[in-house]
């Protein structure tokens, strides 16, 4: 077992590479750990296995981020090959993250792996075509990218609420800016390209925030909007309906809020457009 880590700001990804190859993990592990590093994810610990079965216990112990696994694996029993650990990862594993290698011009993928692959949580690669930023992209395309969300709201308590919601999120990660007044939200919104979505509480004090997303459609922003509320009935104004009509907008209760619910409102408003 072999571990190395690079040096940066951001958090640890966990890669276990399961090759039965020494030359060909020494290759990998250089390519994500000394290589330049396209994503926000900078520190890598890296791990290695040689076989299926090394690498169940090694499960057993430690859960990673990422598993690179080889097509072929030639030692231990013949008939064990990646596709068997793969298939073992996603009994157990929610979401596993797999990229799968092979130095072979010629495989067979079955229906079940391709199925995994449409839905992004496995991708494939050959040997001759790696390179540092053919990794890193994929990787950081499979573990979604970092979005970054303007959270209004005067009340800092449903502001820290809805931040641990989205910080539960298993399959995204989420930066959160908070703002308590419309001033303060127009302040960080003069930079257009800072956030991914706002997300908008409908009363500010004596503000309604539907003022600051007019203000904000009527400047040709184009950042989504998702209004929130703690009133168990609304009573829609003229400009907030018109507002909800708009592509980039939406609307949740905070009666509902929950990480599922902030996920999907994001969805909606097209702010989340990959995982």
């Amino acid at each position: 077992q072999e571990v190395q880590v690079r040096k940066g700001a951001g958090v640890f990804t966990k890669v276990l590479v399961v090759d039965d190859d020494r030359d060909d993990f020494e290759l990998i592990k250089a390519q994500l750990v000394e290589g330049r590093a396209t994503t926000d994810r900078e520190m890598f610990l890296v791990e290695h296995s040689n076989s299926v079965k090394q690498a169940a216990c090694m499960d057993e112990i430690e859960v990673h981020d990422v598993y690179i696994v080889d097509y072929y694996l030639s030692k231990g029993s013949r008939s064990e090959t990646g596709l068997d650990y793969i298939r073992r990862l996603f009994r157990l594993r929610k979401h596993p993250t797999v990229i799968l290698v092979s130095g072979q011009d010629e495989f067979v993928l079955d229906a079940e792996i391709m199925r995994w692959m449409t839905r992004n949580q496995l991708a494939f690669v050959h040997k001759k075509d790696l390179t540092s930023e053919r990794l890193h992209a994929m990787i950081d395309d499979m573990l979604g990218q970092c979005y970054r969300v303007l959270l209004v709201d005067d009340d800092p308590d449903d502001l820290e609420l809805i931040a641990q919601f989205l910080n539960l999120d298993q399959r995204h990660r989420f930066e959160t800016i908070r703002a308590a007044s419309v001033t303060e939200a127009a302040d960080y919104l003069e930079d257009r390209s800072a956030f991914d979505a706002v997300l908008l509480d409908y009363r500010l004090g004596a503000d309604r925030g539907t003022s600051l997303a007019e203000q904000l459609l009527a400047q040709g922003h184009r950042v989504p909007i998702l209004l929130l509320t703690g009133d168990e009935e609304v009573k829609m104004d003229e400009q907030a309906v018109r507002l909800l009509g708009r592509r980039q907008m939406g609307f949740l209760s905070k009666g509902n809020l929950g990480t599922q619910a902030l996920i999907d409102g994001l969805r909606h408003i097209g702010a989340m457009t990959r995982g």
